[in-house]
């Protein structure tokens, strides 16, 4: 797997979704209370390593918070093998998945993805 298919695969899910994975205050969340709805990165943490404790952080902060480390490592094993070369670049995509979901309109997304892929042609 690679970066590129990790962007198609969030913005697959992202669009069949079509709504924003947020609380009743309009707070986005990496999963709804209901777990119906994901935010981006919230559709690359499985069920089994999926803690509400990861609600109202950051990327940065889930990444370099060793609470978090299986979630960090699912999603490096997974996306980039692993590979510690592409760690950077994998995390500056997550906050941009990020940012995608939380700061954009719904109907931007598409736009947003495409731009996004364009760097990884």
């Amino acid at each position: 797997m690679t970066i590129k298919n990790m962007i198609e695969f969030v913005r697959d899910r992202l669009l069949k979704q079509g709504c924003k994975s947020v609380n009743a205050e309009g707070q986005c969340l990496y999963r709804s209370a209901d777990n119906h709805n994901k935010c981006g990165v919230g559709h690359l943490i499985p069920d089994e390593l999926y803690k509400p404790r990861i609600e109202n952080n950051g990327i940065s902060h889930l990444w370099n918070n060793s609470r978090f480390n299986p979630v960090k490592n699912h999603i490096m094993s997974t996306w980039v093998e692993g590979d510690l070369k592409k760690e950077k670049q994998l995390v500056d995509t997550l906050r941009v998945i990020q940012s995608i979901h939380d700061d954009d309109e719904v109907k931007r997304w598409p736009s947003q993805f495409k731009d996004l892929l364009e760097n990884y042609s």
